[in-house]
């Protein structure tokens, strides 16, 4: 499990996550993370050692040079971000050439850009001693004198969502819920409710804790023994970040068929662009698709992108083949109903010009989080056109909405005729857990937080 968000931020042992009345000690080496014990480091140290020479090293003064300046002048959260994206960025660069140009791990990459910074100046903390907000202990600040500018600011809404302060309280709250038994078991194996619908039942589009509930709440419930009174929230937080990714596929068929033959069909064929990891190691979620869809026997899901060529997901993919991970649950097994899972690692459309007259249009491609306005922004431009010239549905999700409104650009420069139901608004089931944005001192994203489009 990859370290909880208060282990990240030096509030809670980086290797088993205890914060609550723990004896934390600093690394003595690169003073980023802490530890309830001896027996707690020594563990981690084989793990630990490569990136705490390079956070050390980044510790220097001479690294900071320049930015003094910087810091100084700030006192307003925007630009703070803005210094914390770039101060974060010459770390990463540094961090790789130390690596010798190796990716990083996921868990130290976040060493770098989740390192606590001032809210007003983004002045990190192996700067400067910064003291924590007392009510979501993941702000931080450097003097009272900058927390009086952004104070005010960080525990009021924000276009209609919750104060910065309120969101960074849930997010630890879920982060607690994740060392958790039941955190750990939903985290190792994403869950898929064993019921299988009577029939198909139209989704809610206004997009609510209680509309997952509704949805999951019974089958939380009964699956793990939870009490009518007992609270289900932190269950729902879970479940959602994988599960928004199924019932993202069907809001969209939903919305872009005029009639709901598409939920009798024989067999649905879906086209999950762009994947990496994310869609890979939830693939078990997509069964959804068929307990949600009873008349629908066969479940078609292709994989495609370049990034299954990377040997991290080559191996998750021959593991999960291997142990049958993403076959049918045995009920649907019993009712002759089958889920089959192909992979295509390379561009969708090279894939479609390769397979020719063979290529038939999926019931619907989709693109979970592409990135397509900040990454690889060369070769979208032809997956666009692919999609728009042969007519394939298609449905793009953002992480936020600046990402949603530029991704929106982008497809309709291409020609695409967006439909408004799909296109830069919140996605209604989108991920509930909110993530503090990378390298910033201020925003969140959500995994397909945003609809930036959809077509056909």
């Amino acid at each position: 499990m990859q370290p909880t968000l208060p282990a990240r931020i030096g509030q809670a042992c980086y290797k088993c996550f205890k914060e609550e009345d723990a004896a934390l000690s600093k690394c003595s080496s690169c003073k980023r993370v802490v530890y309830c014990s001896t027996a707690c480091q020594a563990s981690d140290w084989p793990t630990h050692k490569g990136i705490c020479k390079i956070l050390k090293a980044a510790r220097h003064p001479e690294f900071g040079a320049g930015y003094a300046g910087l810091w100084d002048a700030s006192t307003d959260e925007n630009r703070g971000s803005s210094i914390a994206l770039v101060y974060s960025r010459k770390l990463l660069s540094f961090a790789s050439h130390q690596s010798g140009g190796l990716p990083l791990r996921k868990a130290d990459e976040y060493l770098i850009t989740h390192e606590p910074k001032c809210l007003a100046c983004a002045r990190p903390a192996h700067v400067r001693a910064l003291t924590p907000c007392p009510e979501c202990k993941t702000v931080f600040y450097c003097s009272p004198g900058h927390w009086n500018a952004v104070h005010a600011a960080h525990i009021s809404s924000r276009d209609g969502e919750r104060s910065q302060c309120a969101t960074n309280r849930d997010i630890r709250a879920h982060e607690i819920f994740r060392t958790t038994d039941a955190g750990e078991q939903l985290a190792v194996r994403p869950w898929v409710p064993s019921r299988i619908a009577n029939e198909w039942a139209p989704l809610a589009s206004e997009g609510s804790v209680s509309q997952w509930e509704e949805a999951f709440g019974d089958e939380l419930r009964r699956e793990f023994n939870l009490t009518d009174e007992a609270p289900v929230e932190r269950y729902l937080w879970s479940i959602s970040e994988p599960m928004s990714m199924s019932m993202t596929i069907l809001y969209a068929l939903q919305e872009l068929n005029d009639t709901d033959a598409w939920t009798r069909s024989e067999t649905l064929d879906i086209h999950v662009v762009g994947s990496y990891e994310m869609e890979v190691c939830h693939a078990n979620v997509f069964e959804e698709l068929l307990h949600r869809l009873p008349q629908v026997k066969h479940l078609k899901i292709m994989f495609c992108g370049p990034e299954l060529m990377a040997p991290n997901i080559v191996q998750l993919v021959q593991v999960t083949e291997t142990f049958g991970v993403n076959q049918c649950c045995a009920e649907c097994r019993r009712r002759d109903r089958t889920r089959r899972h192909m992979y295509t690692p390379e561009f969708y459309h090279d894939f479609v010009a390769r397979q020719g007259s063979r290529f038939k249009n999926p019931d619907l491609a989709i693109v979970f989080n592409s990135g397509a306005s900040e990454e690889s922004m060369a070769t979208w431009p032809a997956t666009f056109n692919c999609f728009i010239t042969r007519k394939i549905p298609a449905v793009f999700t953002a992480y936020n909405r600046t990402e949603a409104d530029q991704e929106a650009t982008l497809l309709r420069e291409a020609g695409a005729t967006l439909w408004p139901s799909l296109t830069r608004r919140r996605n209604p089931w989108a991920s509930l857990i909110a993530k503090p944005e990378p390298a910033r001192v201020l925003g969140f994203f959500y995994e397909s937080g945003w609809l930036a489009g959809g077509f056909r």
